[in-house]
């Protein structure tokens, strides 16, 4: 078998990351040498991940918003996966939820660069409803006052989605959204903004992001779909905000909906 194969396999990681770490000599031998490349090896060779644990040391009431008998809100900060990728990502919300919650499963999602309210619920409930509210700042002031429509989400498992906007009441597989700007200003540096409010039910991956930019508003700081700039100087930073998501007829607000919009 392959090397990735084996490191896969023994220390519980994707072919993918073992890869990565072998390019970069974090795999040894047996004798403690790092192995570069992805050699034949025995299943019963002694080979191992050289890696730093992460530290998963944090303050609950940092993500903490309110918990109910079958759901919960946390929040999300920029910067931070809601899932762990990789041993070596730092602290994920998942980690925060699977300690704080063990009886709970998040069941939304947000990009790294984003923030705001994530969902989760008690093992074996069902979700019937859902709903939610994106707080976005985009290029340019002059966002029209209000956009519905339906699009069509194309994944395809790539890491950029494709969106495509459709008409009539039979394309069922298109999401309904309604866009409304809620506020305008002047950045001397990242031009004209405009804050944006968008409604939809549930959001595919990319979703919100892509659509957007279809319309000809990124979002600020959205290298992957159009805006390589990013105010504020928060580095990876995309300004979209999960403002609100209803579950089950069950409400809950992120907790720092006012430091977004100051930006």
């Amino acid at each position: 078998m392959r090397l990735s194969s084996y490191i896969s396999k023994r220390c519980g990681v994707s072919r993918r990351f073992a890869k990565r770490a072998i390019a970069a000599g974090l795999v040894l031998a047996s004798d403690g040498k790092p192995v570069n490349v992805d050699i034949e090896v025995d299943e019963n060779s002694n080979y191992s991940l050289n890696i730093t644990k992460t530290d998963l040391s944090y303050n609950a009431k940092d993500y903490h918003i309110k918990q109910m008998s079958d759901v919960a809100f946390l929040y999300k900060p920029p910067l931070m996966h809601t899932e762990r990728h990789t041993p070596l990502d730092g602290l994920c919300l998942d980690d925060v939820a699977n300690r704080e919650l063990p009886d709970y499963k998040l069941i939304t999602r947000l990009d790294y660069g984003a923030d705001g309210i994530i969902v989760a619920i008690k093992n074996g409930i069902t979700v019937i409803k859902e709903r939610k509210t994106y707080l976005a700042w985009v290029c340019g002031a002059d966002f029209p006052a209000q956009i519905t429509g339906k699009w069509r989400v194309f994944a395809d498992k790539r890491n950029k989605v494709k969106v495509e906007r459709v008409d009539g009441t039979n394309n069922t597989d298109a999401e309904v959204m309604n866009f409304s700007k809620l506020d305008s200003r002047v950045n001397l540096e990242y031009k004209n903004h405009s804050l944006v409010r968008v409604e939809l039910a549930r959001a595919h991956r990319h979703q919100v992001r892509a659509v957007l930019a279809n319309l000809g508003y990124p979002i600020v700081g959205d290298s992957l779909y159009g805006f390589a700039g990013s105010a504020g100087g928060n580095g990876d930073r995309i300004y979209l905000h999960c403002e609100s998501i209803e579950l089950n007829g069950v409400m809950g607000y992120s907790s720092k909906i006012d430091d977004f919009i100051k930006g």
